[in-house]
């Protein structure tokens, strides 16, 4: 059985854990997001403002351009 280290307590956790025992800290199951880890809510946030800022822009420029 193998250990891995928290990322938020630094605690000594199982690889085979699904959330720390120290701190509570959930871990990302493969495959899944997990919106309650600020880092994977924010990168989401991101993404969105991003395709809706090209969208407007795309739009923008189409519009002006007729």
């Amino acid at each position: 059985m193998g250990l891995t280290a928290c990322p938020s307590c630094e605690g000594q956790v199982s690889v085979h854990a699904a959330l720390c025992p120290k701190c509570g800290h959930q871990f990302k199951t493969p495959g899944s997001l997990n919106l309650q880890d600020p880092v994977h809510l924010m990168g989401l946030v991101i993404i969105a403002l991003s395709v809706v800022g090209g969208a407007v822009y795309l739009l923008r420029a189409v519009l002006t351009a007729v």
